[in-house]
């Protein structure tokens, strides 16, 4: 049967980039079970693949990074300019530290050749899924008719600049944040209290955690401080803020002591201290609602995340997602933030970034809210499914905290 025009625009197009025409024949077998879901579409470089976009523009384009002429960063960066709701996967055997730096501006998601088909499927799905939810028609109409959206801090832009320059080195990254002393001062004040260590310089807190994990830091500052006063804090912001980053700490901190992994602890780093930022953005924009829905939480005796989708019409989590996601931030932490309440709600099932950051959501209010009804917080169907041998004593104490 031949496929009507409607059935042609329903599907999901995507845009697969490589030099190496046996990568793209080896794509075109593997992805072929799906040619009825998917409009699948292939491209021997950046120059090629963008006059394709030109005519027909796709909802997501893997690329290779190594490519002559124009190399993937530079094509990916065009197509976020260019096509921003566009999805931007790299699909690359360079799977080096800087490499996955340098890419962490134009892409969503790095992925490491060779990468077996059912994980590349699984991936693309998980970044269609979390797409849709971010442009649920209650979430874009909140997000269009904001006024007071934060805007994404200068501090972490020439943070991100530098981390994907090839010539930046430790001391120049930690000059970008010596340069406001006062948010140095404070940058540092997070990181020794979240942390439980002492550090004296900036420099000496990116050699310990990480430039990027340091770069969350600066972005969760940039965010929060500013709209802190004690005098005035009706919302709890303050606290807000405090948690926000025990839960980045405590996430980050889980990961590097089971995997051993840095770039996955400092993603997870970023999720946590960013998980909440939604609450920000209603305490802004519509804080009567915001008012109900304490309220309400507190009349009803629940957590304010089942309440807040009665009253506002969404949730602090789709809000926080869908202002990173705007903002060019890497999938696995805009999904850790969307689905921080309720991961089985996803496709993740792996112990990455959401799966740190719900826990460590959960165990922070119990560690730092007396009487917390902290379990009630925990997803049981979802991390069953991921590990049923992980018991959460054994990640508080991987995380130092039993």
């Amino acid at each position: 049967m031949t496929p009507t025009v409607a059935d042609i625009q329903d599907k999901k197009r995507l845009l697969f980039v490589d030099d190496e025409p046996s990568i793209l024949d080896g794509l075109r077998r593997s992805l072929r079970p799906l040619r009825d879901e998917w409009d699948l579409d292939f491209a021997h470089d950046g120059p090629e693949a963008l006059e394709r976009l030109k005519t027909r523009p796709a909802d997501l384009v893997v690329s290779d990074l190594r490519m002559p002429g124009m190399n993937g960063v530079e094509l990916l960066g065009a197509v976020k300019s260019r096509y921003p709701s566009t999805a931007r996967f790299v699909l690359s055997g360079f799977a080096d530290q800087f490499m996955v730096l340098h890419c962490a501006g134009p892409a969503h998601c790095f992925l490491a050749k060779p990468c077996a088909p059912e994980d590349l499927v699984h991936a693309i799905r998980r970044s269609f899924a979390l797409r849709d939810r971010l442009h649920a028609h209650a979430v874009q109409r909140f997000m269009d008719s904001a006024e007071d959206l934060p805007t994404l801090p200068g501090l972490y832009e020439s943070l991100m600049r530098a981390l994907q320059s090839p010539d930046s080195t430790m001391a120049e990254i930690a000059a970008i944040i010596d340069h406001n002393p006062g948010m140095a001062a404070k940058m540092l004040h997070l990181v020794n209290s979240a942390f439980f260590v002492y550090i004296e310089s900036i420099q000496q807190a990116i050699s310990y955690l990480g430039a990027e994990a340091m770069s969350a830091v600066a972005l969760a500052a940039a965010l929060f401080e500013p709209c802190l006063d004690p005098e005035r804090d009706e919302f709890g912001l303050q606290a807000c803020y405090d948690h926000s980053i025990a839960v980045g700490a405590t996430a980050g901190t889980w990961i590097s002591r089971t995997f051993q992994h840095r770039r996955l602890a400092e993603e997870s780093i970023m999720a946590g201290m960013t998980h909440d930022i939604g609450k920000l953005v209603l305490m802004r924009n519509r804080p009567d609602g915001w008012r109900e829905t304490l309220q309400a939480a507190r009349r009803r005796r629940l957590p304010v995340h089942l309440v807040e989708a009665d009253v506002l019409g969404v949730t602090h989590a789709d809000i926080g997602a869908c202002l990173l996601n705007r903002w060019g931030i890497a999938d696995p932490i805009v999904e850790a933030v969307a689905y921080h309440h309720h991961p089985s709600g996803g496709l993740s099932r792996d112990k990455g970034s959401l799966f740190a950051v719900h826990v460590a959501n959960a165990l922070c209010h119990k560690w730092h809210e007396a009487g917390a009804d902290w379990k009630s917080l925990l997803d049981t169907s979802y991390l069953n499914a991921v590990d049923p041998g992980e018991s959460i004593d054994d990640f508080e104490a991987a995380a130092g905290r039993s």
